[in-house]
């Protein structure tokens, strides 16, 4: 909840301080959500090893939890997800400063495909079950 003395802020500014705050909750409920997932087979598909040469992977829970906020969000775009991901507090928040390109996005996209799709589909309906979110079709 919003509490201020502050009387003078006008009514647009308070309802967009809330819109953030749902957004980052939402967010949050996503994040806890993917952290009970078995992602097991994206984390076996991993190439980088400790000790070895080349950069550290992204957790696959951070992009999973990307793409299932992006989905919520009606974006299926690797490009518009990455713009999100530096612009957006929700997205922002789910990244916790990890920093995730659109590349990195398409390739996991790509990578993990089927099984990103079924755990798409699975974690959607169930978060429509118990009402956490509402999707529309869109023509």
């Amino acid at each position: 909840m919003f509490l201020t003395n502050n009387f003078t802020f006008p009514a647009a500014t308070i309802c967009a301080l809330y819109k953030r705050r749902w957004q980052v909750e939402r967010a949050r409920l996503v994040w806890s959500y993917v952290e009970q997932q078995n992602l097991k087979g994206m984390y076996d598909a991993i190439k980088a090893r400790q000790g070895s040469a080349g950069r550290s992977a992204i957790a696959p829970e951070i992009v999973f939890a990307l793409w299932l906020y992006a989905t919520l969000d009606h974006v299926g775009n690797a490009r518009e997800l990455a713009r999100l991901a530096l612009a957006h507090d929700a997205y922002r928040w789910i990244c916790g400063g990890v920093q995730v390109n659109y590349h990195t996005l398409s390739d996991f996209r790509v990578d993990h495909g089927t099984m990103l799709d079924e755990l798409l589909t699975d974690n959607v309906a169930a978060l429509m079950v118990v009402g956490v979110v509402k999707l529309k079709c869109v023509p």
